[in-house]
């Protein structure tokens, strides 16, 4: 994907089973800006994760460097249990038409409570959204900070 890019809109439909984290997803070249990228998880796939780095931002399930028009549909992710913490989405860079739908976020982790289900960090970005998604556990289920010195660090968020 980030290296041939895409000439149309392209769907990954995610097959039964168990994923792990860390999947890191930067923009990639499009014929088109109004090009998207559909991940749908199918019915028995869940992502499970234990992390392992000292910190949250390092363990995750997905992370998007500037990423544009990426959805992603029904997808299960829970903790393996230990004393780190997590984010389960990180937006990293200026992230722009990010859909999260259907898909749940599972953040019960009896030694570390500090978890976060979708975080976009102190950047900027355009057009979230974040629907009939299930957030249990963890201390913050959306977590879009700003520049303090910005008035909005996303605009168009929809949840």
């Amino acid at each position: 994907l980030e290296l041939n890019g895409i000439s149309a809109s392209v769907t990954f439909n995610i097959t039964l089973g168990t994923y792990p984290g860390n999947h890191t997803i930067s923009d990639f070249p499009k014929t088109s800006s109004d090009l998207h990228v559909y991940f749908n998880g199918l019915n028995g796939v869940s992502f499970r994760m234990m992390p392992e780095n000292n910190y949250s931002y390092e363990n995750y399930f997905f992370r998007l460097v500037g990423a544009k028009n990426l959805h992603f549909n029904g997808i299960d992710m829970a903790l393996i249990p230990n004393n780190h913490q997590s984010t389960f989405f990180v937006l990293d860079g200026r992230c722009e038409g990010v859909s999260i739908s259907e898909s749940s976020f599972n953040m019960t982790n009896a030694q570390s409570q500090t978890n976060t289900g979708i975080s976009t960090g102190d950047f900027q970005g355009l057009d979230l959204t974040v629907s009939d998604c299930t957030f249990t556990g963890g201390s913050t289920g959306i977590y879009i900070p700003g520049y303090y010195w910005a008035t909005l660090s996303y605009t168009g968020v929809d949840v």
